[in-house]
């Protein structure tokens, strides 16, 4: 589904999901799914996606939107963000294998 953000003509932006406005209404974390979903929520944030299949499947299941973070390191950490090869600081192992996942599945209605 197409997301977009576009200018509000009273200034601002707005978020449209399939051509239509979305006002997220959710968490961060995947631990209250279900109690999310119970009390109308619509969307959660994870910061990584270690067990992505599984918290897609289970937000698409709950009519849920997800928006799953590439975990990377903090400047402070040691990451330099104009190193483009990405050779310092942070989880350089782990995310070559997460930009698959995240290729995959970008296009999925339940992410964001």
């Amino acid at each position: 589904m197409q997301v977009r953000i576009i200018v509000a003509a009273k200034g601002g932006f707005v978020l449209l999901r399939g051509g239509l406005p979305y006002f997220i209404k959710g968490a961060d974390g995947t631990s209250y799914t279900n109690r999310l979903a119970q009390c109308e929520r619509n969307y959660i944030r994870t910061w990584d996606a270690g067990n992505g299949d599984e918290v897609l499947t289970k937000a698409a299941k709950l009519n849920l939107t997800i928006t799953m973070c590439l975990n990377v390191a903090h400047k402070r950490q040691g990451f330099n963000y104009d190193d483009v090869d990405l050779k310092t600081g942070g989880d350089v192992e782990s995310r070559p294998q997460a930009m698959p996942f995240f290729i995959t599945q970008k296009n999925l209605d339940a992410m964001l």
